[in-house]
């Protein structure tokens, strides 16, 4: 489990600061709030560098020469079990120790965990970190390396970056790829391959055909020229093709041959919107379908999913990450779109903002405990951002009907009594709903023609029946013996 991760003059980030992610292992949803040039995709990018042979390094322009001046360096929560066969166990544990209490790592760790940290410096070396300083001795070194290759084989991280904005064929492609490599269907096609290669040494000969035309086309010739020239395996890498390299390769170059379609326009011919649609979309059909690598843990992280869309859509595009999230997938994503902290009491948001001291000010909210009277500022941002969003969603859908319930437990129960195509349950913070109707009605039950086709529901008790019986969007539930529903009479 992710717990967050170390940034050091990275990008906006001066000096060392630490940004939250996960506190359980229940969570699987984590959005990062805050104004335009704050951090927020920074934490992310910084992910990216760390998990990929290649990054995208911004350093700080106020930061020091030296490659230990920058670095990106995670906190994970890992079972015992995955660094069993390290060497010098005990030192690990000495680290981890040291780490949960110089770490603002708000998990618990059990006696079958560990919590690891190693940081990947600007250079690409990585060395261990205690939460205060990199460890330089050659054992943490080499501990550090060892934890590294664990780590980054257990996870996979995707991130869809908010410059790309998905505007060429090949770059969609190069997300779906990311998906799918390693999945089942990569292994089948690699099935396939191991039975011609069985009966035919179909990639012995491969190999030596390859071989041999290298060097006929093109060694000798390099040769002729100087004779110090070579032309081999380069060091880590393999020397021939394996069933596997020809599944990866062969499942890549088909999916360059096919191209996402919507109402058979291709994608260049979307708009920048529908292009992010498209890709969620087509996320969670993989998911549906597993075509990802499931012996990896994978990290799905996203810059504003909500980026190009109208009011109208943008609800659809958190609900469509929380439904990844279902999926036991981990989801992280920046936003503007404020409005998903009410949306819903699941997850966790992290708000970054421009502190004191070209320090960062970072807070950490569980969503189903959002203190709504202590961050006004936010409270207002959050409910007319989602308020905007519901309007225009129930607006451009009159036959639809749209229930707003308290939580993610009424919303289930709602869903399995009504059991009908036509309801959209739509949870949001418990302690808001009664806020969010009487804003809505001050709106939308002035207009000359009002929404007819929305309610919010609450299940208080009948005393407080006069708070809210004014609100003709406003209504109480009663849960049956039967588990039907029905509207209270004095709602």
């Amino acid at each position: 489990m992710l717990i967050g991760t170390f940034l050091k003059n990275f990008k906006c980030y001066q000096g060392t600061q630490f940004v939250p992610a996960y506190a359980d292992a229940s969570e699987k949803i984590i959005g990062y709030l805050g104004d335009n040039g704050v951090g927020k995709s920074a934490v992310l990018e910084g992910l990216s560098v760390f998990f990929s042979k290649k990054g995208h390094w911004i350093r700080n322009k106020d930061s020091k020469k030296g490659a230990s001046e920058c670095f990106v360096a995670p906190v994970f929560l890992v079972s015992r079990t995955l660094l069993s066969d390290i060497g010098n166990i005990q030192r690990v544990e000495e680290i981890s120790t040291t780490l949960l209490n110089n770490s603002q790592a708000p998990a618990t760790v059990l006696a079958d965990q560990l919590l690891v940290c190693v940081a990947k410096r600007e250079d690409g070396e990585i060395t261990a970190y205690d939460g205060k300083k990199e460890l330089d001795e050659p054992l943490d070194k080499e501990i550090a390396q060892q934890i590294y290759q664990k780590v980054t084989n257990s996870y996979k991280f995707i991130y869809i970056n908010a410059e790309i904005d998905i505007d060429e064929e090949a770059k969609i492609n190069s997300n779906i790829y990311e998906i799918i490599i390693g999945s089942p269907i990569t292994a089948e096609v690699e099935e396939k391959f191991k039975e011609i290669n069985e009966s035919e040494n179909f990639v012995r000969d491969l190999n030596a055909t390859l071989e041999r035309l290298i060097e006929e086309k093109l060694v000798s010739h390099l040769k002729s020229i100087d004779e110090r020239y070579s032309y081999g395996g380069s060091r880590g890498a393999l020397a021939n093709l394996t069933t596997n390299v020809l599944a990866r390769a062969s499942t890549q170059a088909f999916l360059d041959s096919r191209k996402l379609k919507l109402d058979n326009k291709q994608l260049d011919d979307l708009s920048s919107g529908q292009r992010r649609v498209a890709l969620l979309d087509f996320i969670i059909a993989a998911l549906e379908g597993k075509a990802f690598d499931q012996t990896k843990n994978l990290i799905f992280a996203i810059d504003e999913p909500e980026i190009s869309l109208d009011a109208s859509k943008k609800m659809g595009q958190f609900e469509k990450l929380i439904q990844i999230a279902g999926k036991e997938i981990s989801v992280m994503f920046t936003s503007h779109w404020y409005g998903w902290t009410v949306n819903t009491d699941v997850g966790r948001s992290v708000f970054i903002a421009d502190g004191e001291d070209n320090r960062k000010e970072i807070r950490t909210y569980l969503n189903s405990a959002f203190p709504f009277q202590d961050t006004p500022k936010y409270e207002m941002r959050m409910i007319f951002d989602f308020l905007m969003s519901l309007g225009a969603v129930v607006e451009a859908n009159p036959t639809k009907k749209y229930i707003i319930c308290e939580g993610l437990t009424d919303s289930l129960f709602l869903s399995a009594a009504l059991n009908d195509a036509r309801y959209k349950i739509i949870p949001v913070t418990k302690a808001r709903v009664k806020r969010i109707a009487d804003i809505f009605r001050d709106y939308y039950w002035r207009e000359a023609s009002p929404l007819r086709n929305v309610l919010f529901l609450v299940d208080t008790d009948p005393e407080q029946a006069d708070t809210y019986k004014n609100n003709p969007y406003l209504k109480r539930w009663i849960k049956k013996h039967d588990f039907s529903v029905t509207l209270a009479s004095n709602a």
